[in-house]
């Protein structure tokens, strides 16, 4: 009888499950723990595409220094009045609109590509079909080739295609030296000429040289809050399309782009291509604050305000300094200092947290 007794009592146990209550318990933990983890493993992973945003830009900045140190200028938005950079030129003047960008490829562990450039051609006549141009037919394979220090891993339109998240500083405007009447253009890292090193009285340590841009979206026509407008846009509030020449004139028309665009639909076409120079592909400036309310807008051919953009949380943006650091800037930056920071010979005293 004991025996059989005891027999039964673990016959028992062993048929005894987990009840309801138990279940609901522990699924009720888990949840709980997978709301305290999961938001957790997002920032650790959001902080892990921004430290490997910032090591590629160091990089970029690095190759540029580089690239001076080697051909005794900085890279150049076009090769039009600088052809001796590249012996064996012809001397038929055509504008070459090659970035700053394709110029230091060979730094980045890239010379084979960067040999694969026929930097004969002429510009990029058009960039609404630009795979159909007489620049890119010999140029093709290079332009739809991916260069994965490009592209900023925050960024998740760029994760397809030959994108470009990385931009030369133009100043407070344009790239143009010269050009009459346009007191704020010429006055960043990359300018037309280019500029030397030594050129930089403000300092390299408070002068950028890049920054992230965001790449436009895939789908071609996409409406999101915020964004970019081409002067098109310029007649509803500018009736003569008056092109400003001032990095404040401009501020003001883009402003009234603003208010009357709404939805604005962004370029499509920016930074899908690191091969071409010009504001659309490989070039911004600091007309206004990262990631600005007020939308971006410029001229079809690539003059007006292309600003500092990014995916990161808390609106924070990447910046590479002329002497290679990387610092991150805040979208809430005082717009005088981060305009001080964009030009190399202002004279500005810049301190304190940015």
């Amino acid at each position: 009888m004991l025996g059989g007794r005891r027999r039964h009592g673990l016959s028992a146990m062993g048929r005894r499950g987990i009840s309801l209550v138990e279940a609901l318990v522990v699924v009720g933990v888990l949840l709980i723990l997978a709301g305290l983890l999961l938001p957790a493993l997002g920032r650790v992973r959001a902080t892990v595409r921004r430290v490997r945003c910032a090591a590629n830009l160091r990089e970029l900045a690095v190759a540029t220094i580089q690239y001076h140190n080697a051909m005794g200028c900085m890279p150049p938005v076009n090769l039009r009045w600088w052809r001796w950079l590249r012996p064996g030129l012809s001397d038929v003047v055509i504008q070459r609109d090659f970035s700053p960008q394709s110029h230091v490829l060979p730094w980045l562990g890239e010379a084979a590509l960067y040999n694969a450039i026929n930097f004969e051609l002429d510009h990029f006549t058009s960039v609404r079909h630009l795979e159909d141009t007489y620049a890119l037919r010999a140029n093709l394979t290079v332009l739809r080739a991916r260069v994965e220090g490009f592209v900023c891993p925050a960024d998740g339109e760029a994760q397809v295609g030959p994108c470009l998240s990385y931009r030369g500083n133009t100043g407070l405007l344009d790239w143009v030296f010269t050009r009459r009447g346009w007191p704020d253009s010429g006055r960043g890292m990359f300018r037309s000429p280019p500029i030397t090193l030594g050129e930089v009285p403000d300092g390299l340590s408070l002068t950028a040289m890049y920054a992230e841009r965001l790449v436009g979206p895939r789908q071609r026509g996409a409406r999101v809050p915020g964004g970019s407008v081409t002067m098109r846009a310029l007649v509803r509030v500018s009736p003569r399309g008056d092109v400003p020449r001032r990095a404040d004139d401009w501020l003001v028309v883009c402003a009234a782009v603003t208010r009357v665009a709404g939805r604005a639909a962004p370029d499509w076409l920016a930074g899908r291509y690191w091969l071409p120079s010009s504001g659309r592909f490989a070039l911004y400036n600091h007309a206004l604050v990262p990631n600005a309310e007020i939308y971006d807008c410029y001229r079809a051919s690539g003059w007006g305000v292309f600003s500092a953009r990014s995916a990161h949380a808390g609106g924070v943006i990447n910046v590479a300094f002329g002497d290679a650091h990387v610092s991150p800037i805040s979208g809430s930056i005082d717009l005088s200092v981060w305009r001080a920071l964009g030009t190399r010979d202002g004279g500005e005293l810049v301190s304190g947290e940015w």
